[in-house]
């Protein structure tokens, strides 16, 4: 039996996309242990909820041909308010932080990453015929989420409002 995937490169990306958000998200919340502080937990949570939204979508770009319509569309909403739910909790735990001048240069790497990736993605620009514009967005977030997990786990927690 063949299996048929739809989108193997962008199926690939995002499962490496999830497989970050999942060492990014435990890697936070085990230092919660040593550091108990909210903005720790609700970066961790923020991680594994993004991870799940990569599995989901890698899930619809490799696996569509497998999908009934009905279902293809659920599995595309439940990826999009999952990446909306992620955000919510990286914006909430940008915003219970208390930070000073030197900590702020990992999250401006993130933010300006993670808006070029958004633009690259929604161009829908292409390097290669099988590389394509979902394939290069998820390549940068995977460096934007490296830039938001040093962010989170070198800021100054003692500082927290």
């Amino acid at each position: 039996m063949n299996i048929l995937i739809t989108e193997p490169a962008t199926m690939i990306t995002d499962y490496l996309l999830a497989v970050a958000g999942m060492v990014f998200g435990v890697s936070l919340l085990r230092l919660r242990k040593r550091r108990p502080e909210m903005s720790l937990l609700v970066w961790g949570i923020g991680f594994l909820i993004s991870a799940l939204a990569a599995i989901v979508g890698g899930t619809y770009h490799g696996f569509a041909l497998y999908f009934s319509e009905s279902l293809h569309r659920a599995t595309w909403n439940v990826t999009m308010l999952l990446i909306g739910v992620s955000a919510g909790l990286f914006v909430g735990a940008i915003l219970t932080t208390k930070r000073t001048p030197g900590d702020r240069g990992w999250l401006v790497w993130g933010t300006v990453l993670s808006v070029i990736g958004l633009l690259i993605q929604q161009s829908g620009f292409s390097i290669l015929r099988n590389f394509n514009h979902n394939d290069l967005y998820h390549c940068i977030q995977l460096i934007a989420f490296f830039a938001f997990f040093n962010f989170a786990r070198h800021t100054d927690y003692s500082h927290s409002r």
